[in-house]
């Protein structure tokens, strides 16, 4: 079987990942499924040994996002790669799976949301002030944040934001986003106009691990 590390995979094809093989001296030791129920199943062989086909597998841990898998992998000192079959578009290799199950499974993928901490600025296109800002949430489709210093948004408001991932790269980001809410000095709101692939983004809300 054909294996690809995870770090090689753009972001079309991290959405396609429904299993991460957990590698260590060329050898499969931990095994990753994301299943109908929406988490991420850890299974291994005894003893801490190689999977093989000899051996039947434990259940060792259950976790909700593929990210909490990619740090368990970096604390065991394990590689992460996902079989090549799971991510192209291959007739032969199409796994037959229940269609609820590949719903819940989209749904949760599409929805991923991560709690973070980021600096960033802003000019609101309305008044055209320019705000520092510290993101709180993030998404695909949208973020949270708090301004630093002018207060001055109203529910419909359109903003050009620019803000730095805590990444290895620290990639910057570019977006427009329309405020949707605002509770307190809390606003959020979604992006428009979006790019279709951001690969940076991508692994940064699903696969980031310092």
């Amino acid at each position: 079987m054909k294996f690809k590390h995870i770090n090689s995979l753009d972001e079309e094809q991290i959405k396609k990942i429904w299993r991460i093989i957990g590698i260590r001296h060329k050898k499969p030791y931990s095994l990753a499924e994301l299943r109908g129920d929406g988490n991420w199943h850890i299974l291994e062989s005894p003893h801490n040994a190689p999977m093989n086909a000899d051996k039947q597998l434990k259940k060792i841990h259950i976790f909700s996002t593929a990210m909490d898998v990619l740090k368990y992998f970096h604390q065991k000192g394990f590689a992460p790669y996902c079989p090549y079959s799971d991510i192209v578009r291959d007739k032969q290799n199409t796994q037959e799976k229940d269609q609820e199950s590949q719903n819940n499974i989209l749904h949760k993928r599409n929805q991923i949301r991560r709690n973070v901490c980021l600096n960033g600025k802003l000019i609101n296109k309305r008044n055209l002030k320019k705000n520092e800002i510290l993101i709180n949430d993030l998404s695909f489709d949208g973020a949270g944040f708090t301004p630093i210093n002018n207060w001055d948004f109203k529910k419909g408001d359109t903003v050009y934001m620019t803000f730095t991932l805590n990444n290895s790269r620290a990639s910057e980001i570019q977006r427009t986003l329309r405020v949707k809410h605002i509770t307190n000095k809390i606003i959020g709101g979604e992006f428009v106009n979006k790019p279709r692939l951001d690969a940076d983004l991508g692994f940064f809300l699903m696969f980031d691990v310092k």
